[in-house]
């Protein structure tokens, strides 16, 4: 972000290419780079043929004869050029597209000289292309024509037989690792020198790497032996807790089975008996109809009221209790 920023307060315009196409898609690459190389060269011979070979290149001299071949390359027109190359300005895509797309009288060729593959096919096509075939011309075409169907039929033998050799070689697993970078990570880069100190150092941790590697495999093993264990335990209890509960079914079938019959057997019996009763009543019923004779009631006793009032009074004088005596009296 950082960067962008740069180029925003700089007014440059940022491009950025997909991955591995800058051989062909950048202007530096693809016009500047090679006459950059050519020029260095030049100067560089120069400079030695100058010395005479008396005087060592240095590094001190590498920026004087770099920066002559720069000036010397870097030119507007060409850099104007290389920017027109690639299609970016002025904006051609078909400058690039062209270069894969063949044309069709090319593909038509190729299909022509590769349609059987064999010196049959090409010295037919020959034949009927020559007008002349005894002409010095035509037979010189004919056996450089013999001589490019037999290097095409080697070369594409070697193709396949690459091809199969290098697909057995990926198949194959990679046993030899890296040695390990041996630099700190916070200055750790792509670019690693191994002294002989630094050669024993990554050797020495590339042992404990490995001894690492060795106790997660184990680690990992003893996991998956408890693993299968807990599974083989957890299978055995499920099949038990599934034989209980087919027990318990089967118990709870047997509970309610005899439940209903025993539900059967009272409302039978209730049945059983009110049919008794229906029939009892039923006999009783008519002698129930016949009404007695009525009679008449027993006249009541009449009593003296004055004799019940006399034998009361008596029974509360009885009855009431006598002071206790004082010293008074």
């Amino acid at each position: 972000m950082d960067f962008l920023s740069h180029c925003a307060e700089e007014r440059i315009l940022v491009l950025i290419y997909p991955p591995h196409s800058t051989h062909t898609l950048q202007p530096l690459d693809v016009v500047c780079f090679s006459p950059l190389a050519t020029n260095y060269s030049t100067v560089l011979a120069n400079h030695l043929h100058g010395s005479q070979g008396l005087m060592p290149f240095k590094k001190g001299d590498f920026f004087r004869i770099f920066w002559q071949a720069w000036t010397q390359t870097f030119t507007e027109k060409l850099v104007l050029r290389s920017f027109e190359a690639v299609g970016i300005a002025p904006l051609n895509p078909n400058v690039i597209l062209n270069r894969f797309t063949p044309s069709q009288a090319e593909a038509a060729a190729a299909r022509a000289f590769n349609e059987a593959g064999d010196w049959r096919h090409n010295d037919n096509v020959w034949r009927q292309s020559v007008k002349d075939p005894a002409a010095d011309e035509a037979k010189e075409l004919r056996q450089t024509l013999h001589q490019l169907t037999n290097q095409n039929e080697l070369l594409k033998m070697e193709r396949d037989g690459l091809q199969e050799v290098l697909s057995h070689a990926r198949s194959k697993p990679t046993k030899s690792k890296s040695l390990p970078f041996i630099q700190p990570k916070e200055t750790r880069s792509k670019t690693q020198w191994y002294s002989l100190r630094g050669v024993n150092e990554a050797q020495h941790l590339q042992n404990i790497f490995e001894q690492e590697e060795r106790d997660d495999e184990l680690h990992k093993h003893t996991e998956r032996e408890l693993r299968e264990s807990n599974r083989k335990l957890k299978q055995k209890l499920d099949t038990k807790k599934k034989a209980a509960a087919a027990t318990r079914r089967k118990e709870a079938a047997e509970r309610a089975r005899l439940k209903r019959e025993e539900v059967a057997k009272r409302k039978a019996e209730r049945e059983r008996q009110k049919q008794e009763r229906d029939a009892a009543e039923a006999i009783q019923l008519p002698q129930r109809g016949k009404r007695k004779v009525s009679q008449s009631p027993a006249p009541r006793k009449k009593q003296n009221r004055g004799a019940a009032a006399a034998r009361s009074r008596r029974v509360a004088t009885a009855r009431s209790p006598t002071l206790p005596p004082t010293y008074n009296n």
